[in-house]
């Protein structure tokens, strides 16, 4: 909603205009943000965060991770990642994204041109189908393709998905039942887990260390 419309009427706009608010966010993906937290080694490594807006039809995503170890209160190692997705259904329509990977830096950008995307990354530009998604671990169905576009390096990864059944997993700190799915590709192997339309957890082996994502936003009541 504008800025414009709750302004337009006064006191009696105002008085709706949390509930106008509240049924907005419930439009949205995960009601609007969805939150983990990072481990490594199951020690606090950092937060992932995904925020939801609407531009019309369209779904917005701006999302970041932060991650860092410290010794001794000196940090050793740092890592950021910034990204907005634009969707229009299932289709991407526009990514932007900047990853600080320990003071290397990447650049990635995707847009539509002609019938297909075009990927500016790591690799140089590239095309690919019109269809082929990033890598969005919050859209279940994204464990359905077989080709997606990474990240942080814009290259594409071909991969390779093992359903691994029903699992119980803690997300939103409640017991909840979700379908586990294992995806490898070039960057490596992680699990995924997901009860309907929501993402509950991921877990993966990087550099030597498990990385553990662990749901901190309420699952809905009634899932898994």
């Amino acid at each position: 909603m504008r800025r414009r419309d709750l302004l337009i009427g006064g006191a009696a706009v105002l008085s709706i205009g949390p509930a106008m608010r509240a049924a907005a966010a419930s439009d949205l993906p995960y009601g609007g943000e969805l939150r983990f937290q990072v481990l490594r080694d199951g020690s606090a490594f950092g937060t992932h965060v995904l925020r939801f807006s609407r531009e019309g039809g369209r779904i917005v995503v701006d999302g970041t991770i932060d991650l860092a170890v410290r010794l001794a209160f000196i940090t050793v190692f740092r890592y950021t990642h910034r990204k907005r997705e634009v969707w229009e259904g299932d289709r991407l329509v526009a990514f932007d994204a900047t990853t600080d990977d320990d003071g290397t830096t990447y650049v990635v950008k995707v847009r539509p041109e002609g019938d297909r995307l075009r990927v500016d990354g790591w690799e140089g530009p590239h095309f690919v189908a019109a269809d082929v998604p990033a890598a969005s671990y919050w859209r279940p169905r994204m464990i359905l393709w077989p080709t997606l576009i990474n990240t942080q390096y814009g290259n594409i990864e071909e991969t390779k998905i093992t359903d691994l059944g029903i699992e119980t997993v803690t997300a939103g700190g409640r017991s909840v039942r979700g379908s586990r799915h294992s995806v490898v590709g070039r960057w490596g192997t992680f699990d995924t887990w997901y009860a309907g339309e929501e993402w509950l957890k991921l877990s993966s082996s990087v550099r030597g260390s498990v990385i553990d994502y662990v749901r901190l936003t309420p699952v809905p009541d009634g899932v898994g």
